[in-house]
């Protein structure tokens, strides 16, 4: 079973996120392949800089990073390109 786990602007700006995600799955027995971290658009807009540098670890860890809601808010091609997401979830309402 895999999980899924959104991750708030605040969140995404916290440098130990990725060294905290990974303790908790190694005392937990939980492979960092089976997580995915879902952030939105707008957790990115705050600081792109230090995201790129969070996510990044995040993938080197194992765990997978996905955006969330894309399509809504600061829909925009730059983030796509900027960063490297394993899976992108567009918003039903984006037509």
């Amino acid at each position: 079973m895999n999980f899924a786990l959104n991750v708030s602007p605040s969140q995404l700006k916290d440098p130990q996120l990725p060294v905290r995600l990974l303790s908790i799955l190694v005392e937990g027995g939980f492979a960092p392949e089976r997580l995915e971290v879902e952030v939105t658009e707008d957790a990115l807009v705050a600081d792109l800089d230090q995201a790129r540098v969070i996510l990044k670890s995040l993938q080197n860890i194992g765990i997978r990073v996905a955006l969330d809601d894309f399509g809504t808010g600061y829909s925009s091609l730059y983030h796509l390109d900027e960063l490297r997401f394993d899976r992108i979830k567009i918003d039903p309402s984006f037509n």
